[in-house]
């Protein structure tokens, strides 16, 4: 489920293209974190840093409360916030 739901919101935020290649990369993930941060332009930056932390909270959300978000309210959500 997580998969998918991130997925979804790096596409609907048009930053797939962007983030697909180091998806598979090796690394930890702060490393992979910072390095995509490098390449990414301001505006990408912000959108990709909010998406995040939306992903992020959808995350706990579910295992923690055992509460579903839904995709697109969160990457709305997300984007009104930068």
């Amino acid at each position: 489920m997580h998969r998918k739901f991130a997925t979804y919101c790096w596409r609907e935020v048009n930053l797939w293209g962007k983030l697909e290649p180091y998806m598979t990369s090796s690394g930890s993930f702060a490393s992979i974190i910072f390095t995509i941060l490098a390449t990414l332009d301001v505006e990408d930056r912000s959108r990709f840093v909010a998406i995040l932390w939306s992903i992020w909270l959808a995350r706990n959300a579910c295992l923690w409360e055992q509460k579903y978000v839904n995709a697109t309210e969160s990457c709305v959500l997300a984007i009104d916030s930068v």
